[in-house]
């Protein structure tokens, strides 16, 4: 063979022991054993950070707040919507209503709970978000994400005064707000045209004393909705989505049982434990693999609920269900998220008075997370719903207390809505 030939077969040979080398190592460093050790190191920053960063879905409905909704068309007539989110179809002709309006660059201005009331009378579009949630964070959801109001809101109203569009904001307490806005009373009007008016009312609206004594957003229909009973299952139908969500190996052998059944995974000083009634609880051990995607160090509210919904929608296979923001907590670079669970539209509520979630963010990092793992399916059953005049008759006893419609879960295996006075 000549020298040349022997030259080049030696290059490739050569060449190939180096790619295979090379694929070694990243083999290597995938491995469960060389993640621990890695971690042992205590590093402060992910050996793959592209493999990290909890993605936030695209698109207008990819985070959907329960809403309550109700259209006016200044004679009294209201059409009304108690079992829908800002993604259902009955808010598309409002939606890019409020945006615009949230969107404004106009300062809110103190308002009375007065010029409130009076604006539902008019023309209007009226919200009610059903907790106290950060300004900027609605209008994200609304797509708006450039609001910089950092106070919350629970309702939101667009009315007519004058000759002018009007956005009134509530905050659930005391606190009433309002702004002129750029929209078009002819938009306005069209969008309110746009619903068939006339199916429900507010406590506010009617004369009768026993019906007065309900707080006076109460927003109720004019005939009793069929809404199906819900089986419940506790825990998560596929461990191993949690462990991917999170980062970690499923296929991990660092875990073992403890004596009251609970399963604990560990991946270094990273931690999840599940226990028997599926409750999961995540732990970062001061670690920052698990981080959500964010423009700076320290997420805006939107941004912390926006990357933690994402990672809830990770773990858990929704079916009708979805997580929704509750509340929201921000003291210096921590943010502490709230979770409830929804079905359709309307809110499940434990009767512990519990949340379905809680999130713990230090800066963009995941230090702690805790999922009350519940499994819902329609049943094909019917739930039996007192009529709303025995219901208001009730609601008598216990003045100024807010009637609502949430499914109540006790825990056991079969979830119904009933009728609420908070």
């Amino acid at each position: 063979m000549r020298e040349s030939q022997t030259h080049h077969i030696d290059k490739a040979q050569n060449l190939a022991i180096a790619v295979l080398a090379v694929c070694a190592v990243f083999l290597f460093t995938r491995t469960e054993l060389f993640q621990l050790a890695w971690s042992a190191l205590g590093v402060d920053f992910p050996l793959f950070p592209e493999a990290r960063t909890v993605q936030t879905a695209a698109g207008p409905t990819a985070l959907a707040l329960p809403v309550r909704l109700a259209v006016s068309d200044g004679s009294g007539r209201r059409y009304g919507n108690t079992v829908l989110t800002t993604g259902s179809e009955a808010f598309v002709p409002v939606r890019p209503l409020f945006s615009q309006a949230l969107d404004g660059d106009a300062p809110l201005q103190t308002g009375t709970r007065a010029d409130f009331l009076r604006a539902l009378d008019d023309v209007s579009v009226f919200c009610d978000f059903l907790h106290p949630l950060p300004l900027a964070l609605t209008a994200g959801v609304l797509d708006a994400p450039e609001a910089r109001e950092e106070g919350e809101i629970r309702c939101a109203v667009l009315a007519r005064d004058l000759s002018r569009t009007v956005l009134f904001l509530w905050d659930g307490d005391g606190g009433y707000y309002r702004r002129d806005t750029e929209i078009a009373f002819a938009d306005l009007e069209e969008a309110v045209s746009s619903y068939l008016l006339g199916n429900a009312w507010f406590s506010l609206d009617r004369a009768v004393p026993e019906e007065q004594t309900v707080a006076p957003l109460s927003l109720l229909p004019r005939t009793t909705p069929a809404l199906p009973v819900l089986s419940a299952t506790d825990g998560l139908a596929d461990p191993d989505r949690l462990l991917t969500a999170l980062r970690m190996n499923p296929r991990t052998n660092f875990r073992y049982s403890e004596s009251n059944g609970t399963e604990v995974i560990m991946e270094g000083a990273r931690s999840v434990r599940i226990r028997a009634n599926g409750s999961v609880y995540y732990r970062s051990g001061g670690r920052t693999d698990l981080r959500i995607d964010c423009a700076g160090e320290v997420p805006t509210s939107w941004e912390a609920v926006r990357g933690c919904t994402a990672l809830l929608d990770e773990v858990l296979p929704w079916g009708g269900v979805r997580a929704y923001p509750t509340g929201v907590q921000r003291e210096g670079e921590r943010t502490v998220v709230y979770f409830g669970y929804q079905w359709r539209g309307l809110p499940i509520r434990f009767s512990d008075g519990g949340s379905a979630a809680v999130a713990v963010l230090e800066g963009k990092a995941v230090s702690s997370l805790e999922i009350r793992a519940r499994r819902y399916a329609a049943t094909g059953e019917t739930c039996l719903l007192l009529p709303l005049t025995q219901v208001l008759g009730i609601a008598s006893q216990r003045p100024g207390a807010e009637l609502s419609l949430a499914y109540v879960d006790g825990g056991g295996t079969v979830t119904q809505a009933q009728w609420l006075l908070d």
